[in-house]
């Protein structure tokens, strides 16, 4: 049997042999009150049963994860949903590995030891985390906002509880994610508390009925937090020349009703209306909260698929304006384009994935928009079987995980939502969004993007994982320094 500590982001896959390099030893660096995770890994080439056990854990809480499921992709057993461990024997099958991921959190600065013992048939190894927490927290009030799509009928597939979306709501939000919908309607008093929690960054106002649409947004404009987070979200992607008109339709009216809530228009395409204009410059007037896909940041995504021109201004360039105008700019991912770009696949690699929301805070992005956590595959199998749902690349290209962050706990009898491990990287994302904004107010941004460039020097291009966590205890360490 081998066994070994990695990075929390590191994807294991299961049927992939050892590394050289087997450590028993991980140093993490956290803020005071934020989180940070390694796993330790067990690899052997039969079939044997282990157990984990905490020895000492003093000052920190630690929550213990196992990845013994498998999902098949492209030949080979991948790892993702991650379940609680509550110390029981757990089988390692010959030739796979299984990761127990450690998810850690310390309220106070300070350095700290965690052991673990991992047992194998009265065999022990030992494992020891050491922890060095900053004296500094993350801000309460977020630099960065999310959105995502919980879709209430694939949710009420597994549980029919009439709390089902709050289920995951919640969840979600513990991870750094707000669902569009709050789990109560924005006129009902229990919203209230929602609209006001510094965690809740955004929230989509219903925007069907007129007469409703003129009640919330009344609502939402007696209270400035409310309406700094309100959005309307009435069309999706406008690919086509009727559909962009639609848009122009749609925002219109919302502006007469609510001139006060900005619209979100997640944009993949940049059409050419016509000679020497191009779908950035037909939208521009009717936006103010702008959601281009990440990769249209280069011409070569935004300008050759499209236009039979080249414009003069990049669009960089272009949506730098917009942004020295005072206008909001988010991005998304979705199902394309794939590898070297990162995305939020069952199979990207976990680097890619974390260095996804410094991506954003690289071009100034204020916002990510995930459009749906619980998109799981339909039909007789479960998305604990078949990770495919349907959803391909733009050249019809089958992608793994497209559209869902996690799962639910029913058929596996697990009662309640169950984490992926891209969704806990997605959440160390964001955080290091607010550990970059916070090394900007001290240190000013060219400082921080001489360490944003040297990570991910452009929207394909990554530094390693050691290097990454070089950079991020470098910052970490420097506000220590100077707070």
């Amino acid at each position: 049997m081998k066994t070994w500590m990695t990075y929390g982001f590191d994807k294991i896959v299961a049927d992939k042999p050892a590394p050289s390099n087997l450590k028993k030893t991980f140093a993490l660096y956290l803020t005071k009150g934020g989180k940070g995770n390694c796993q330790i890994v067990v690899n052997s080439d039969k079939d044997t049963s282990v157990t984990l056990k905490t020895v000492s854990c003093d000052g920190v809480k630690c929550e213990i994860f196992t990845a013994d499921h498998t999902l098949p992709i492209n030949g080979h057993q991948y790892t993702d949903p991650i379940l609680p461990y509550g110390g029981e024997a757990i089988v390692v099958k010959g030739g796979m590995s299984l990761p127990f991921f450690l998810d850690f959190k310390a309220e106070e600065a300070g350095d700290y030891t965690a052991t673990f013992e991992l047992c194998e048939n009265g065999a022990i190894e030992t494992f020891t985390v050491s922890l060095h927490v900053w004296s500094f927290a993350l801000p309460e009030n977020k630099t960065f906002a999310t959105a995502c799509g919980i879709g209430e009928e694939r949710a009420s597939r597994y549980d029919k509880s009439e709390d089902a979306h709050k289920k995951y709501y919640d969840f979600l939000l513990e991870h750094g994610m707000c669902g569009y919908a709050l789990p109560y309607d924005i006129l009902d008093e229990r919203a209230d508390a929602y609209m006001s929690d510094p965690r809740v960054t955004s929230f989509v106002v219903p925007s069907d009925d007129d007469e409703k649409v003129k009640a919330y947004a009344e609502k939402i404009k007696s209270n400035p937090v409310w309406l700094s987070k309100a959005l309307f979200y009435s069309i999706d992607e406008p690919h086509t020349l009727e559909l962009i008109e639609t848009f122009k339709q749609k925002v219109l009216r919302l502006k007469n009703l609510a001139p006060e809530i900005p619209s979100i228009v997640p944009v993949y395409t940049n059409l050419q209306i016509g000679e020497g204009k191009d779908q950035f410059d037909d939208m521009a007037p009717y936006l103010d909260l702008w959601c281009p896909k990440l990769c249209l940041w280069e011409d070569g995504q935004s300008y050759t698929p499209f236009l039979d021109y080249t414009p003069e201004k990049s669009f960089e360039t272009r949506i730098n304006e917009v942004m020295e105008k005072g206008q909001r700019v988010w991005s998304y991912v979705c199902n394309d384009p794939i590898t070297p770009y990162s995305q939020m696949y069952l199979d990207t690699d976990g680097l890619m994935q974390r260095l996804l929301m410094w991506q954003h805070y690289q071009r100034k992005i204020i916002g990510f928009l995930y459009w749906s956590v619980v998109c799981w595959v339909q039909g007789e199998k479960t998305c604990w079987e078949e990770p495919f749902n349907g959803i391909p690349d733009g050249q019809g290209r089958p992608v793994y995980g497209c559209g869902y962050l996690v799962y639910p706990g029913q058929p596996v009898g697990y009662d309640g939502v169950v984490a992926t491990q891209r969704l806990k990287i997605l959440r160390d994302g964001l955080n290091d969004v607010e550990l970059l904004a916070m090394a900007e107010k001290q240190f000013g941004r060219e400082w921080v993007m001489n360490k944003v460039n040297e990570a991910t020097p452009t929207l394909t291009t990554y530094t390693t994982y050691e290097r990454f966590e070089e950079i991020r205890k470098e910052i970490g360490d420097a506000l220590d320094a100077a707070l």
